[in-house]
């Protein structure tokens, strides 16, 4: 068996860091490894547990956002799950402009958390849309 994708969770919602930690459990392939409130909280972890993906809040609190958090993790060997409440294309593109491999929307269904994990881990960048089956790969344009 393959080793476990090793994720870091940076969420300041306690509720929401909560229910992706559960789903996220439930998925065998996929293990949480350190969970980070704040932008420069997931810095460090990040930068102490080297996971595979980090899932990205872009409104953290604390003073650091998910955008810088993504710039400053240019040249990790980790990649960046972009997770927001925001959809417009411009946003997404300035996520992706900072180094995010993908993007899933709050309102996505909870359970495509996994499959958005294992997407961006496998290298895809993928814009995982609140539509329970949409799924786009993303053009250079994007």
């Amino acid at each position: 068996m393959a080793q476990p994708i090793r994720v870091v969770l940076a969420e300041d919602h306690t509720l929401l860091r909560a229910l992706l930690r559960q789903t996220l459990a439930a998925c065998p392939d996929i293990i949480v490894v350190g969970e980070a409130e704040t932008g420069y909280e997931a810095v460090r972890l990040i930068g102490a547990v080297q996971p595979d993906v980090v899932v990205l809040d872009i409104e953290l609190s604390g003073g650091l956002d998910g955008v810088e958090v993504a710039t400053r993790l240019a040249g990790m060997r980790c990649r960046v799950l972009a997770h927001s409440s925001h959809s417009d294309p411009v946003h997404v593109a300035h996520l992706l402009q900072a180094g995010a491999s993908g993007y899933l929307s709050k309102e996505a269904p909870v359970g495509r958390i996994g499959e958005a994990v294992r997407a961006v881990a496998a290298g895809e960048s993928r814009w995982f849309e609140a539509d329970a089956g949409a799924s786009a790969p993303l053009t250079t344009e994007e």
